[in-house]
C-alpha cells in the first residue's frame, strides 16, 4: 500500500527531527538473509565503556595505600608542664605547671589585696595561680641503624615500614630521629623530626661501614629523648635498635668478649633504659641458635640488653649452615621477617603504654 501524500510529509518531518539532533547517525547494519543475528551492538560505544572501565580499575589499583594500624589510633590526653592547651587553674607550683598572670590578678582582686589609693597590687607566693596544661599524647620514635654486613639488608625494610606508617605518624605529629652506628662514634643524621621524607632518605643512603659503636649509640639516642622530653613533657618515646650486637672497637686482651669496655658499656647503657622508663626495641637478624648454651656472643648479649632495659627483643634467624661458613654476612630477609618485624613495631607503638604521665579526670 503505498503513502499518501499527507503520510509523506509527517516521515519527512520526522526524519528532519532526527537528522538535526545526531549530526552523524549510526550506521545500521544490513544483515543478509540466512546471517546470524548478533547478540551485542557492534558499535564502539561498548568498546570505549569497557576500556573506560577498565583504565578507571587500573588508576584505583594503582594508588599508593598506607598500612592499617593494628593499635588504637587515638592517643590518650595528657597533663603536662609547659605545653598544650590551658584546662583548670590550680596553685601555682614552680616546676610543675605555668604561671597565669592575668588569673592571679583577677584572684588578689576579689581577696581585696588591690589598693586603690597607690593602685599598687599586694601578692603573695599562696595567691599566685598557674595553669594546668592538657595535649594529645605524641610520640618521639629514635631509630638505631647497624650499617655492619650482616644488618645492612634489613635497611630498606625499615625505610619501608616507616613510609608505610606515616599517615599515623603524621595524625598524632610525631617526630622520628635517625642514629647511625658505624665508625668510632654513632652519628646522629636526623634530629627528631615531623619530615618523615629526610629520615627515609637518610636511612636508604647508609652505606656499608665497619664498627659498631652500639653503647655511644644508645647513649646518644637517650640523650635525644631526654632533650625532646624536655621541649614536649607530654610525649612518649621508643627507640628502635636493629644491630648484630657485636659492638666495637675490641682490645683483644681477654678471651671472654664480655670483659671488653664495648660489651660492658653497652650492658650498662641497657641499664639507663629502664631507670628513664624509655621502651627499647632490639631486632637481631643474625640469630642462629635456639638453646641459650649455644649462643654466640651478638646473641648472648641481645638477651642480656634485652633483661637489662625491660625491653623486647625479635629474633630473625639465618640458617646454620650460612652461619658457620658466613658469619659476618647478611642475607636477605624473609616474608615472615618482615611480618615479625612489622608486628613488633606495632605492638610497641599501639598497644604498649606509652609514658607515664596520668589521665585528664574528666
Amino acid at each position: 500500500m503505498q503513502p499518501g501524500n499527507a503520510d509523506r510529509n509527517i516521515l519527512r518531518s520526522l526524519f528532519n527531527k532526527v537528522k538535526r539532533r545526531f549530526t552523524k547517525p549510526k550506521k545500521i547494519a544490513v544483515i543478509s538473509p540466512g546471517q546470524p543475528i548478533p547478540l551485542f551492538d557492534p558499535s564502539r560505544s561498548l568498546t570505549a565503556k569497557l576500556k573506560g572501565g577498565f583504565l578507571k580499575f587500573l588508576k584505583k589499583i594503582g594508588k599508593t595505600k598506607t598500612r592499617s594500624f593494628k593499635g588504637s589510633p587515638r592517643r590518650r590526653t595528657v597533663v603536662t608542664e609547659r605545653s598544650g592547651r590551658n584546662v583548670k587553674e590550680v596553685r601555682y607550683q614552680p616546676g610543675e605547671n605555668t604561671l597565669a598572670p592575668v588569673q592571679t590578678l583577677i584572684k588578689a582582686a576579689g581577696q581585696g589585696r588591690y589598693e586603690f589609693r597607690s593602685r599598687r597590687f599586694s601578692i603573695g607566693s599562696r595567691d599566685l595561680v598557674g595553669w594546668e596544661k592538657a595535649e594529645r599524647q605524641s610520640l618521639t620514635l629514635v631509630l638505631l641503624a647497624d650499617v655492619s654486613h650482616s644488618t645492612h639488608p634489613y635497611i630498606n625494610v625499615m625505610a619501608e615500614i616507616i613510609n608505610s606508617l606515616t599517615g599515623y605518624f603524621r595524625v598524632n605529629k610525631d617526630r622520628i630521629g635517625l642514629i647511625s652506628l658505624s665508625g668510632a662514634q654513632a652519628r646522629i643524621l636526623n634530629h627528631p623530626t615531623h619530615n618523615y621524607r629526610v629520615v627515609t632518605k637518610s636511612l636508604l643512603s647508609l652505606a656499608i661501614q665497619g664498627q659498631t659503636p652500639l653503647a655511644d649509640g644508645m647513649q646518644k639516642a637517650l640523650a635525644m629523648i631526654r632533650l625532646q622530653k624536655q621541649r614536649s613533657p607530654g610525649s612518649s618515646s621508643l627507640v628502635i635498635a636493629l644491630t648484630d650486637c657485636y659492638p666495637e672497637p675490641l682490645t683483644f686482651h681477654s678471651p671472654d668478649p664480655f670483659d671488653e669496655p664495648a660489651y660492658r658499656e653497652s650492658v650498662r647503657a641497657a641499664k639507663l633504659f629502664r631507670k628513664g622508663k624509655v621502651p627499647l626495641l632490639l631486632i637481631n637478624p643474625t640469630f642462629s641458635h635456639h638453646e641459650e648454651k649455644d649462643y654466640f656472643p651478638g646473641e648472648k648479649l641481645s638477651v642480656m640488653i634485652e633483661s637489662e632495659s625491660g625491653g623486647r627483643l625479635i629474633k630473625l634467624y639465618r640458617p646454620m649452615e650460612f652461619a658457620q661458613t658466613q658469619p659476618s654476612q647478611g642475607i636477605p630477609p624473609s616474608h615472615r621477617d618482615i611480618l615479625r618485624i612489622i608486628s613488633g613495631v606495632e605492638e610497641m607503638i599501639g598497644s604498649r603504654k606509652l609514658g607515664e604521665d596520668r589521665r585528664i579526670a574528666g
